[in-house]
């Protein structure tokens, strides 16, 4: 209802698909991370509110995303494997999913320059369990075999690790301008951003 009650735009972008929008007056896009039918089919589904649904309400929760999916007029998803389950899992056609990725939500500028070459990881997230963070420190050894040097710098959390060669920046806002320097910093002294989600 509040969307038609705007009449100065044409199209709008649906982040989630958490409620069905009944309107043919504007053109309709979303993005999504994953589907239900992931959420209901994971390890962790525990840790989604869909997860604690029933059998009945995951039908149903399933038969809404598939509408959403219907009704947009272009899927923009982070990962060829939520690409795959919604052509695969809601019959959408492949051409209407667009794999755009995934990255941190800062102003488009130019970062610092690199100041050397840099084996550095860097894993931005608030919820380091969730989105990975344990599984990279592992990783982070075997990285470590070939790259001698390379080290891993955690911004967003504050998980407690006893490695030498992680560095925990916490909890920055992007807001304040010394914090915004140690993500630019951050980011552009790394050699890759790494968030293996779970």
């Amino acid at each position: 209802k509040k969307l038609e009650s705007f009449n100065d735009f044409d199209a709008f972008l649906q982040v989630g698909t958490h409620a069905i929008i009944n309107s043919e007056m504007f053109k309709h896009y979303c993005f999504t991370d994953m589907t239900i039918v992931q959420v209901v089919s994971s390890p962790i589904a525990k840790d989604f509110a869909a997860g604690k649904l029933d059998k009945s309400q995951h039908a149903e929760a399933i038969e809404a995303q598939r509408v959403i999916f219907e009704s947009c007029e272009a899927i923009f998803v982070n990962s060829h494997w939520t690409k795959n389950s919604i052509v695969n899992d809601y019959h959408i056609e492949p051409d209407k999913v667009n794999v755009v990725g995934v990255g941190v939500s800062l102003p488009l500028q130019p970062l610092p320059q690199r100041k050397k070459e840099s084996h550095n990881v860097v894993f931005i997230g608030r919820n380091w369990d969730r989105k990975g963070g344990p599984m990279l420190v592992e990783a982070l050894s075997l990285v470590r075999k070939k790259f001698k040097d390379a080290t891993l710098t955690a911004i967003g959390c504050n998980p407690r690790i006893n490695n030498e060669n992680v560095q925990v920046l916490g909890a920055l806002d992007k807001r304040i301008t010394s914090d915004m320097e140690t993500i630019e910093r951050a980011l552009a002294d790394a050699a890759v951003l790494c968030v293996p989600s779970v």
